[in-house]
């Protein structure tokens, strides 16, 4: 049976100070942004991604949620990252700011949502590098290439 991976507050909070104060952020409601978080990253230890990897995943995947929440609260406090969305143009004199559209394709669309905080562009950085190649599954050798076992081709 997989281990099940739980939160941690006093690790979350160490690792992202900007969440420390537990007047404004409870245990209670990191645990609710946790399982939030657990709906995009499985919180089942098992795969390429296992242990401190995929923990570590999972609350940066908390803090993106959190900071997401955030900025649509418009609650920045002192956190630069504040501002969600990905920037694509900006212009000082008559203030100006462009924001990216999200992207037409399913699979970019959720790395296009992790890339709008620091904390699920590193999420990203972490799920990305975890999860590079393929997984081949059992089966006869032949499957793997395109020459039959006796090194002929053909269907039949």
């Amino acid at each position: 049976m997989a281990t099940i991976i739980t939160l941690d507050p006093a690790k979350f909070r160490e690792m992202f100070p900007v969440f420390g104060c537990p007047n404004v952020y409870s245990n209670d409601y990191i645990q609710l942004r946790w399982d939030i978080a657990t709906c995009f990253v499985s919180d089942v230890d098992c795969g390429h991604l296992s242990g401190a990897c995929r923990e570590n995943a999972l609350l940066y995947v908390t803090a993106h949620v959190i900071q997401l929440e955030n900025a649509a609260n418009g609650v920045a406090g002192n956190n630069p990252a504040a501002q969600a969305g990905v920037i694509s143009s900006a212009t000082i004199d008559k203030v100006s700011v462009t924001v990216q559209v999200p992207p037409g394709s399913d699979k970019s669309k959720f790395s296009w949502w992790l890339s709008q905080t620091p904390f699920g562009q590193m999420a990203l950085a972490l799920l990305s590098a975890k999860a590079v190649g393929g997984l081949y599954i059992g089966g006869l050798p032949e499957r793997r290439g395109f020459r039959r076992v006796g090194g002929g081709f053909g269907n039949g």
